[in-house]
């Protein structure tokens, strides 16, 4: 139905709601993406493997290194 929208404010909204998978799978920003990922309790698997997925090397081990810092 809807082709085009703002994906930032979708994405900070589903953040506030605590909607963090929809959140994570719509924000383009990877500091955002990261403040987002340490909610990973909340976030399915599936959307964790898509995420790292997209993005690139490098910030695929710093969100990893910063996932595993945070870790409780």
């Amino acid at each position: 139905m809807f082709t085009h929208f703002d994906k930032a404010a979708i994405a900070a909204n589903c953040e506030q709601v605590g909607l963090y998978g929809r959140a994570l799978q719509n924000y383009s920003s990877i500091e955002d993406c990261k403040r987002v990922m340490l909610n990973s309790h909340a976030i399915s698997k599936e959307i964790m493997m898509e995420f790292f997925a997209r993005i690139e090397p490098e910030e695929y081990i710093n969100c990893l290194n910063q996932l595993m810092q945070s870790n409780r």
